[in-house]
């Protein structure tokens, strides 16, 4: 769909005039007869309305539907709490009702209507729409600001315009292509009470506009699928990330392209299939305007882990690979189990430049230059055949001894597949016979600039350190929580300096810090904001920050430190606590006056633009 932003029938959604989003006061008082007028709207509304099943509910068979978050989630100024509501709108699938063209503006045009009233009077927007609300939405205290999750009610008919084109917008999916830019008459008569009704004098004007980044898609995958859904899961995967589709299938699976930029991509897990989710991991090899990724595991419980190794080994591949060129701004990691497998499953992919490394030589592993229109086979679904829709270099694993003529390639968003080998057009080239110079001595330009995990378990300290040697070359931001484990942790930071020598902003919670060695790269280490909350100790700090010789004694921006309730030191922060803990539980009092010693001192709180300082710098022109 290469117009994801489009609006529904090309509507604006809402007129542009500014008007007050209100401040409410908790619950108010029944419906008043007042409210008659929205009646007919209701009715319209609720008769599309589909029973809540939570905010993952999709409600259309072939799992995907248009998000629309209408009412501003961010705000200018501090906003009390609010309670968010999805409600789920299903448009018609059947030929008859989708030609209806007065019925579907209508429909749309309640959204609207509803929409806009949840700002003007919050408690009759819940009131009319209670039926659709979970119970503790009803009952709720704080205002609820409605998310419109529109899908179909049921698969489209194999001869609809909609199914067989390979390219769509939203409003032909829906049913309005043919919606007029106009509002009715109708409409703008509601729309004109309701700017006149319930306006508090607490709120913030906003142009209540819908544009692409209102809009967000939701793919629910089962791994228990057949060919049809792994084959558009496929396609889905590799046109979001990548922003084109890397294959076509025989299954009729159409051709998707992205323009838009991701604001952030979320991938959930609900369960750990192997395969599966190696396909899907394998689309971040070719992943392009994403600004933030996030993978969490749904776990139930800390035995839970979130990604086996098998999958850090994908990560790995596509994010941190020898020849990786992905440049993704944020990743985040939610929660995750550290072992000795998962880094030796990382070192092993990095090591091979590949994500499943296999037993044997190196000279096993190399490249494939695949053309526009091969075929290829996704290993374990032999009776789906994919067809290249585009010239592509795919990193492949070859050992003649016992593959024959076929040779594995990663292909983004199908993982490993096979490919027929063919003398002239399609061979595999090792990296020791390879001669390209630039495959030769690439060393990752990709990678990740800031990266926040969070863990549940670790099975030793040292595993963070040297997981970090692997994939934090390149980290500008390093968020590390340990709040969750068991055990107490201890991160050493002159190791992180080894393995993160660029990092600029590293913050720690749940842990002690300690400094096992003043090594080069410590001295030479630029941190600009340091963040450590619930430590007990963190011993050396005072020199890092008092030597002048240390770069991070003369270029720290901002420090923040906490200890646990359980360990606070009377002199800390100038307060004490009542019930204060053993002596030895408590902060050194010489380490607590070398931290204050550093209040108030002038620091660069940012770097004097490079234009202003180009023209102070630059010789006078002669008029």
């Amino acid at each position: 769909m290469k117009r994801t932003g489009d609006q529904i029938g090309g509507s604006v959604m809402f007129a542009s005039a500014p008007f007050v989003f209100t401040s409410l006061s908790p619950r108010q008082a029944p419906l008043e007869t007042g409210w008659a007028f929205l009646e007919p709207w209701r009715e319209t509304l609720c008769s599309a309305l589909a029973p809540s099943k939570g905010p993952f509910y999709t409600g259309a068979p072939n799992g995907v539907s248009a998000t629309f978050k209408l009412y501003p989630s961010k705000y200018k100024e501090p906003q009390f709490r609010v309670s968010d509501c999805t409600l789920c709108v299903e448009f018609p699938a059947d030929q008859a009702s989708r030609q209806d063209g007065a019925r579907l503006q209508r429909l749309r045009e309640a959204i609207e209507i509803f929409d806009r009233l949840s700002a003007v009077n919050n408690a009759v927007f819940v009131t009319l729409l209670a039926k659709a609300m979970e119970p503790d939405q009803r009952a709720c205290q704080m205002p609820v600001w409605p998310t419109w999750k529109c899908t179909l009610s049921e698969p489209l008919a194999p001869d609809d315009s909609a199914a067989i084109k390979s390219c769509v917008t939203w409003a032909e999916l829906l049913g309005c292509p043919a919606d007029p830019w106009e509002y009715s008459p109708e409409f703008r008569d509601v729309m004109e009470k309701l700017q006149t009704r319930g306006v508090m004098h607490t709120g913030i004007r906003h142009n209540k506009v819908v544009t692409a980044s209102c809009v967000s898609l939701y793919l629910e995958d089962s791994p228990n699928g057949n060919k049809a859904d792994f084959a558009q899961g496929g396609s889905f995967m590799s046109s979001l990330v990548s922003g084109r589709s890397t294959c076509r299938s025989n299954v009729g699976a159409p051709e998707l392209e992205r323009k838009a930029r991701l604001e952030h991509l979320a991938v959930v897990y609900e369960t750990v299939h192997s395969f599966r989710n190696g396909a899907i991991l394998s689309a971040f090899a070719d992943a392009s305007s994403i600004d933030r990724l996030t993978l969490v595991k749904a776990a139930n419980d800390k035995h839970d882990a979130c990604l086996e190794p098998l999958h850090w080994g994908w990560l790995a591949y596509a994010l941190w690979g020898r020849t990786s060129t992905v440049s993704i701004p944020t990743l985040r990691l939610s929660p995750m189990d550290l072992t000795e497998e998962l880094v030796s499953a990382v070192e092993a992919a990095l090591q091979t430049n590949y994500p499943q490394p296999q037993r044997g030589s190196a000279s096993l592993y190399g490249f494939v230059d695949i053309l526009e229109g091969t075929e290829l086979r996704p290993c374990r679904r032999s009776s789906l055949a994919l067809v290249l829709s585009r010239d592509c270099r795919c990193r492949a694993y070859y050992d003649p001894s016992s593959m024959g003529s076929q040779a594995n390639v990663v292909v983004p968003g199908y993982g490993i597949c096979q490919v027929e080998l063919e003398e002239g057009t399609i061979e595999f080239v090792s990296d020791e016979a390879s001669t390209d110079i630039t495959m030769q001595e690439a060393t990752g330009s990709g990678g990740v600039r800031s990266l926040i995990v969070d863990f549940w378990r670790l099975e030793d300290d040292a595993l963070v350190t040297r997981l970090l040697r692997l994939i934090g070359r390149n980290l500008k931001s390093l968020a590390l929580d340990f709040s969750e484990t068991s055990d107490d942790v201890e991160v050493d930071l002159s190791e992180v300096a080894v393995a993160c020598p660029m990092l600029k902003e590293l913050r720690l919670e749940g842990c002690n810090a300690s400094i096992s060695t003043h090594n080069e790269a410590l001295r030479n280490w630029g941190i600009k904001k340091l963040e450590i909350y619930e430590s007990r100790a963190v011993d050396g700090l005072e020199t890092l920050l008092s030597d002048q010789s240390y770069r991070t004694a003369r270029g720290l921006v901002e420090l923040a430190f906490s200890a646990p309730p359980d360990s606070m030191n009377e002199h800390f922060f100038g307060f004490s606590y009542h019930g204060m803990p053993a002596e030895d539980n408590r902060l050194p009092r010489e380490y607590v006056s070398a931290l204050m010693a550093h209040r108030g001192e002038l620091v660069i709180k940012e770097k004097f633009p490079v234009r202003p300082k180009l023209a102070m710098l630059s010789p006078p022109i002669p008029l």
